[in-house]
């Protein structure tokens, strides 16, 4: 249980980075904290990389500690693409794609991280 809290905390941070890089501005302005803010824009997508990479080796960690087989991670490849496709999306300073990279694509990885699952327990 502690391998998936931490795959999914992970995942979330990424995430949350990533979205809160067109926040950096008024963070800085109000004396909010934000990983952006205190670390600048090309560090916090680093981070949000370092904390997606984590989060895929959590995920598989956990299916294969689970006994879950192929299918699961297959799954858990896609979302890993799907993640690198995000951060393909979204550049310092260039956030025009950011509602792309954080919505729908969001809800693609859990959908397919869910249905590896899933999929593994039908059969």
């Amino acid at each position: 249980m502690v391998v998936i809290a931490a795959a999914v905390a992970c995942w979330v941070a990424g995430f949350d980075t990533i979205y809160a890089l067109q926040d950096e501005a008024f963070d800085l302005e109000h004396g909010l904290r934000s990983a952006p803010a205190a670390m600048g824009a090309p560090a916090a997508i680093r981070v949000a990389r370092a904390m997606h990479l984590v989060a895929i080796v959590a995920f598989a960690s956990f299916g294969l500690a689970a006994g879950y087989g192929p299918v699961l991670l297959g799954a858990i490849l896609v979302a890993a693409l799907l993640l690198a496709w995000e951060h393909r999306l979204v550049r310092p300073g260039d956030y025009s794609r950011l509602d792309a990279a954080f919505f729908p694509l969001n809800g693609v990885i859990s959908a397919v991280i869910m249905a590896g699952a899933l999929a593994e327990v039908a059969w």
